[in-house]
């Protein structure tokens, strides 16, 4: 089963909005009902939300949803599950030309480089998996170096074959 979440489009673009809007972090928090914490996570594109938390953002600034998002769709499991039966998948609906580079979280990784979360984990703890950033309970890599290291994983699998 699959289910949609947002991620920021331009986080530029939202301080702008949040510009001619007049409000200020705290205050947009306040008016979309959501933690100053989850939306400053959001600015910096360490984590997505839920469509609705997407709307009530752009409900508070005045401007459209897909204005100032992108929707891609991930596995329920990979939000639910502790042990997966299935890999999720990550599928962008969007071009996601951002300005900033993203962040992924480690089920993203994974299922980009079609792997169990486990095997992720294990290469991770051996010093054969990418280098993740503990951001608050969840582990977190930029997309370039994520992308990088899935480049180098091939390299190495091609010349080893």
């Amino acid at each position: 089963m699959a289910a949609s979440t947002r991620r920021i489009r331009d986080p530029q673009a939202l301080k702008t909005a949040m510009l001619r809007a007049g409000l200020d972090t705290v205050s947009l928090a306040e008016k979309a009902k959501v933690g100053k914490s989850f939306l400053s996570m959001l600015l910096s594109g360490q984590r997505g939300c839920k469509p609705s938390t997407a709307a009530a953002i752009a409900d508070a600034l005045k401007t459209s949803v897909d204005a100032l998002f992108i929707t891609s769709i991930v596995s329920v499991d990979s939000y639910n599950n502790k042990k997966e039966k299935e890999m999720p998948v990550v599928v962008p609906l969007r071009d996601e030309s951002l300005t900033e580079d993203p962040y992924l979280l480690f089920e993203e990784v994974a299922a980009m480089a079609r792997l169990k979360p486990e095997t992720l984990r294990y290469w991770r703890k051996t010093g054969r998996g990418p280098d993740f950033q503990k951001r608050g309970k969840h582990l977190m890599i930029p997309r370039s170096k994520a992308l990088a290291w899935l480049r180098k994983l091939e390299e190495t699998e091609v010349a080893g074959a």
